[in-house]
């Protein structure tokens, strides 16, 4: 199930290895309008847990990186 951040952009886990896909909605707004994609992108873990770390108040570096990736496999 993927979670929707806002703006119809939404975030999802596809597998156990930890791939991350991330896409925005389009369509949709009447009964009959179909609900598509505009933007559609997958995220490797290893790329995924990098993008934490590299938001985190201490940055990316070799003490958040392997945090952040135990995290995404936890």
């Amino acid at each position: 199930m993927a979670f929707h951040f806002k703006d119809r952009w939404f975030f999802e886990r596809l597998d156990t290895e930890g791939t991350v896909r991330i896409y925005h909605e389009t369509g949709g707004l009447q009964r009959d309008d179909p609900i598509g994609r505009d933007v559609q992108f997958d995220i490797d873990p290893a790329s995924w847990a990098s993008i934490v770390a590299s938001v985190s108040l201490s940055g990316d570096n070799a003490v958040t990186f392997p945090l952040a990736e135990k995290l995404h496999q936890t």
